[in-house]
Formats: structure tokens, C-alpha cells, sequence
């Protein structure tokens, strides 16, 4: 009985150190060779603070990317921060990688520390040397295509590049064929040059001259093996030399359908999120500009407007704006996506905008992630009047009684009686005030039956237009007035002031009395009209063509 007590208690003793382990240290080889690389990845439940400090001899900061996921231990979720890197060490020896520290809540917890015995490059190729025969020897011309990734996910990108290698220059190059890809891909030109020219290269220790045809960046469309063919060419100047390179093959992997969140759009790489406003301030019918900013490094160009949800008192003004600020690199695009959502104020009250999600799938941790935006407050500091907050203060604090209050509005009330001649100017004063508002009340109801909406003309219409494309006028005053001018002309199709209706009402309605290539000419005009309003490189937007095109779709429209 004693001994089985025992046997329990070290049981449950390892259980609850594997369990309460808070930080985590793992290496991907712990006995590499200089110039090796290797990945360290750092994983934590308590916060993403990691502390690691290398060895001097450990080149580190390569392909850095962290995040955070959501793991399921003992039937309860929990949030784990992560982070991943690569690096190589440039000298032999034993060296201690570790232990990672995290702070949380003013104490330090630790992983635990690993030797990492690092090869001699020079044994490994003494050791490569006395295994390879003598035909393996790389012949003094030959082509390859390189390929940076053998397995990949749908999504993520692969770059290719094919080049030839020679101990000679040649002066000429004829009959070139170019690799082909039998599977659908997206193809992007990486960094291409102006002309072929020979480049010395150190190639596993023997001088060649390499001659770079083209570098890209493809995204494979379809799951499966991604088959490219071999490119040839015929080399002159020495002779003639038909070189031609082996065929690749890229195995594109499916999404794991596990875990897989319900919004996910299909971004893969590594991504933030971040949301603002334009104004915290706003009264009713004011439009605001709500951005959506997605950041960091993969297949950004396939990345769409995040569902946002608006609470009651605000409305959709119209489509986002998307606007792009990434560029090309050998891993997909880096940068950011900018989505602007034009916002109706329908009421001037506070109002809480809530959080959106955007969730992406990492290949590096092999796992999806989802993103979260910070909620937006506007109108925060609408509140009751100062005066009536201070006397709140005040009663609250017990400088003024309530009885006080009482007694002096009895004896505010009380003074006008105390004199006669006060008390007949008060009750004239009241009458005239009366007399007023009731004329004032008749003569807006006049006002009102007066203005009723009336449809407007084709005639106004190009009045509009003319006013509208005002070379004297700004930017700014102009797009005013093409965004009025085409509210004129659905009011005037539908017979009914479209100034009362969103956009998407107007749309709607439309769709019964014009022809869809029509209503396709509208939208798109009332979406340049935004993106120039509201977006953030109207610089860069030739207002020229849209005045040019505003002014052919009208004149269309309305003969």
C-alpha cells in the first residue's frame, strides 16, 4: 500500500510539472554544422514578452514571425503566444541556448536550456568528399531551376528562379524556351532585369559565372502537385552548348479543415490588425470614415473588407474603399491593406462600435489565428448639462440641502409678487412671447406646404453637370457637387427625393427602371466620388478622368 502511494505521488508530481510549465524553448537541431540553419521557436501561456539572449556566435533575426493561437488543454481554451525564428552559428563549439524568460505579473518564469553542439564545417566536407563519386562533380555548364520551397499550402507563395552556370563566358544565347507550370497559378515578376549579364558566384567552393534569366513569385491555385518543366537554351562563344535544366515539383497542401474559424477569407502568412475613425465627434447625418488596416507579409493582393457590424444610430454609407500599400519580396507581399468604410451618424448620441475579427493560418505553427480590432467609442462625452451635473456635485457632497433648494425657488417665485408693476410686465412679456411663436408656428407650416419635393428636370440635371465640372472650383466643392447632381438624377428616375434614401435603398429601387450596365455606371461613379472624398492617396487619383467620365455617364444617362 506504502509503495503504491509512492508510485502515485511521483505520478502526480511530473504530471503537475509538465502541466504548469508556463514557457516552452525548442530547437529544431541540436547538433548542426556551421552555417546550418536552424529554427528556434518560443512558446508561452502567460504573455509574449519572450527574453532570449544568443550566443555571440548565433546570427540571429532571420524569417521572425510571432502571433499568438488558441489551444485546447484538459477540455479548457487556452491562448498561447509563439515565437518563431531562424538563424545559423559561425564558429564550432558547444554553446547553452536558453533558458526564455517570461515577465508576467512582476515575477520571472523560465524554459528550461538546451547545449547545442555545433560540427566543424570542414569535417562535413571532408565527410561529403570521401562519399561523393567522382560523376556527381557539377559539369562546367549546366541550368537550374531553383525553387525556395518543395511543400507548400494553398496560399502561400514559392519563388522560383531559373539561371544558368559556367566556368566561361558565353557571348550568345539562341533558341531560348522558357519552364512551363501545367496547374493554375497567380505569377508575379520579381525584381527583372534590365539586361542578362554573367555574375561571379562561389558554388560549393569553385568560381562560375551565373547568368540570372528571371525570378517570381507564384501562388499555386489548385491542391496537388505543382509539376514545372525543364527551360533550354543554345549557348555560344565557345562553341555551341545545349544546356537544359531537371524539372521541379511543388507539393501544394489543402487547408486544414480543424480549427477552422468561420470568417476565415483565406489569408495565410503573417498578419496584425488595427481599426480607427476619423472623428470621435459627430452629429447626426455627419459621415465618418471607419479604417480597418490589415498588416504584415503574405498573400495580401487576396485580401477582402472584413464584415464589420454597426450598432443601431449608425448605417453603411456606402461600399469600402480598398486601398494598397504593399510590395513584392521573395516570400508574398509585404505591407498593408487599408479599408475604408464611409459611416453614416443617424443620431448624435454615444455610441460603441464593437470589435471586428479577421483570422489568417500561419504555415509556420500550422495553425489558424484570429485577430481582433479594438472597439471604437464616439460621442463618449455626451452627458447631462454642466450646471445640472455641478448642483448634482453639490447635493451629492451635502453642500446644499435639498430643503435650501426648495426654499429658494419658493422665494425666487415669490419676488415677482412682492411688486405689482414687475408682475404686469412679466404677464405682457409672456403674451408677446406667445403671440410670436404661434406666428411663427403658422408661418412654417406655410413654409413647409410651400416646399413641397418637386422632381427635378433633365434640364436641371445638365445644369448640374455644368456646375459641377466649374474648372474654378476645388476639389473638394466639385465632388460635392457631382455626388448632388447624381442624387438629382435618381430622384429624378424614381420620381422621389433619393436624398432621404441609403445608398443601397437607391440601388435597389433603380434596378426596377434601368438596365443593369446602367446601374453598374452609377455605382462605380458614386464609388470614385468616395474613394476621393475619403480615401488616402487622392494625389496619386487622376480627378481629371473623373471629371471626364462623370460627364459621359450623365450625358448618356439622361439622353
Amino acid at each position: 500500500m506504502i509503495r503504491l502511494f509512492y508510485i502515485l505521488s511521483i505520478i502526480y508530481g511530473c504530471c503537475s510539472f509538465v502541466l504548469g510549465q508556463k514557457v516552452r524553448l525548442e530547437i529544431s537541431n541540436l547538433q548542426p554544422k556551421v552555417g546550418e540553419y536552424i529554427t528556434v521557436q518560443m512558446t508561452s501561456s502567460i504573455g509574449s514578452n519572450f527574453e532570449l539572449k544568443f550566443p555571440d556566435t548565433f546570427q540571429s533575426g532571420m524569417n521572425t514571425m510571432s502571433g499568438m493561437r488558441q489551444e485546447f488543454i484538459n477540455g479548457r481554451s487556452n491562448t498561447i503566444y509563439y515565437r518563431t525564428l531562424s538563424g545559423f552559428f559561425k564558429a564550432p563549439g558547444v554553446f547553452n541556448m536558453g533558458p526564455v524568460y517570461v515577465l508576467a505579473k512582476n515575477k520571472k518564469y523560465a524554459s528550461k536550456m538546451f547545449k547545442v553542439s555545433v560540427g566543424d564545417v570542414d569535417d562535413a566536407l571532408q565527410i561529403q568528399k570521401r562519399n561523393v563519386k567522382p560523376s556527381t562533380a557539377k559539369p562546367p555548364v549546366f541550368a537550374e531551376t531553383y525553387c525556395s520551397a518543395e511543400k507548400i499550402y494553398r496560399g502561400q507563395s514559392v519563388f522560383v528562379k531559373s539561371r544558368v552556370y559556367s566556368k566561361k563566358e558565353f557571348s550568345s544565347i539562341r533558341n531560348y524556351n522558357p519552364y512551363s507550370i501545367g496547374q493554375k497559378v497567380e505569377s508575379f515578376k520579381y525584381r527583372p532585369k534590365k539586361e542578362l549579364d554573367w555574375e561571379p558566384k562561389d558554388l560549393d567552393g569553385q568560381q562560375y559565372l551565373e547568368l540570372l534569366f528571371e525570378e517570381k513569385v507564384i501562388f499555386p491555385q489548385e491542391i496537388g502537385t505543382m509539376n514545372i518543366s525543364s527551360f533550354e537554351m543554345v549557348l555560344s562563344g565557345y562553341g555551341n552548348y545545349v544546356v537544359r535544366s531537371e524539372p521541379k515539383t511543388v507539393k501544394v497542401l489543402e487547408l486544414p479543415k480543424k480549427n477552422q474559424p468561420a470568417g476565415f477569407s483565406g489569408l495565410v502568412g503573417s498578419f496584425e490588425i488595427s481599426s480607427s475613425i476619423s472623428d470621435t465627434l459627430a452629429k447626426s447625418n455627419t459621415i465618418l470614415s471607419l479604417t480597418m488596416n490589415i498588416k504584415g507579409l503574405g498573400n495580401l493582393q487576396h485580401a477582402t473588407a472584413p464584415e464589420i457590424t454597426l450598432p443601431e444610430g449608425l448605417e453603411l454609407y456606402s461600399d469600402p474603399i480598398k486601398t494598397k500599400k504593399f510590395t513584392l519580396c521573395e516570400s508574398g507581399y509585404e505591407g498593408s491593406v487599408i479599408f475604408t468604410y464611409p459611416i453614416r451618424v443617424l443620431i448624435e448620441q454615444p455610441i460603441v462600435i464593437p470589435s471586428n475579427m479577421v483570422s489568417y493560418f500561419n504555415p509556420v505553427t500550422d495553425s489558424y489565428v484570429t485577430l481582433e480590432s479594438d472597439r471604437i467609442h464616439i460621442n463618449s462625452n455626451l452627458f447631462i448639462p454642466a450646471s445640472s451635473k455641478d448642483t448634482s456635485k453639490r447635493i451629492a457632497n451635502g453642500s446644499i440641502r435639498k430643503t435650501d433648494l426648495v426654499k429658494e425657488d419658493v422665494s425666487e417665485q415669490k419676488e415677482p409678487w412682492n411688486n405689482l408693476i414687475e408682475y404686469i410686465s412679466v404677464l405682457l412679456l409672456t403674451s408677446l412671447l406667445l403671440f410670436g411663436l404661434i406666428k411663427r408656428k403658422r408661418d412654417k407650416q406655410v413654409d413647409l406646404r410651400t416646399k413641397e419635393f418637386l422632381v427635378p428636370k433633365k434640364q436641371d440635371i445638365k445644369m448640374g453637370i455644368s456646375e459641377a465640372l466649374n474648372p474654378k472650383l476645388e476639389i473638394s466643392t466639385s465632388l460635392l457637387k457631382m455626388e448632388h447632381c447624381l442624387f438629382n438624377y435618381c430622384s429624378y428616375v424614381l420620381s422621389q427625393d433619393s436624398l432621404k434614401l441609403s445608398r443601397n435603398e437607391i440601388y435597389l429601387l433603380l434596378n426596377n427602371h434601368i438596365s443593369q450596365e446602367n446601374l453598374k455606371n452609377i455605382q462605380v461613379l458614386f464609388s470614385s466620388i468616395d474613394s476621393f472624398r475619403f480615401g488616402k492617396n487622392i494625389a496619386d487619383m487622376p480627378f481629371n478622368a473623373l471629371k471626364r467620365d462623370f460627364k459621359d455617364t450623365l450625358s448618356a444617362l439622361i439622353s
